[in-house]
């Protein structure tokens, strides 16, 4: 849902991210951060990177090497800057707690 200035929500920004990732990339970053369902974002449940890899049926390496790399190109600018501009955007209008809000902090927050 876009806002009224025609920018995305924080959740539809963090979504535009992960979605510009390879697949396992995406599993991988949705399971361990607890951002598995989309219309979900209500609570936080982090997993470790040895439940991440029995739920994906993959090693722990596998899975450390899906979420390096889906860190490392979270962090390009092409991917950070709409979140961190909807992170800005939802600290000024209060609307922080969401599951969206805490996959952001932990990604890309101070």
């Amino acid at each position: 849902m876009m806002t009224k200035s025609g920018s995305a929500s924080l959740h539809e920004a963090l979504l535009l991210a992960l979605f510009s990732l390879s697949p396992q990339e995406e599993r991988a970053m949705r399971i361990m951060y607890g951002f598995a369902c989309e219309t979900d974002l209500e609570g936080l449940r982090l997993l470790k990177q040895r439940a991440v890899a029995e739920t994906m049926g993959v090693s722990q390496s596998a899975v450390s090497n899906y979420v390096t790399r889906a860190r490392r190109k979270m962090m390009h600018p092409t991917r950070s800057r709409p979140v961190i501009a909807a992170m800005k955007r939802a600290e000024l209008t209060g609307e922080v707690g969401s599951r969206a809000w805490y996959m952001a902090q932990m990604l890309f927050g101070d």
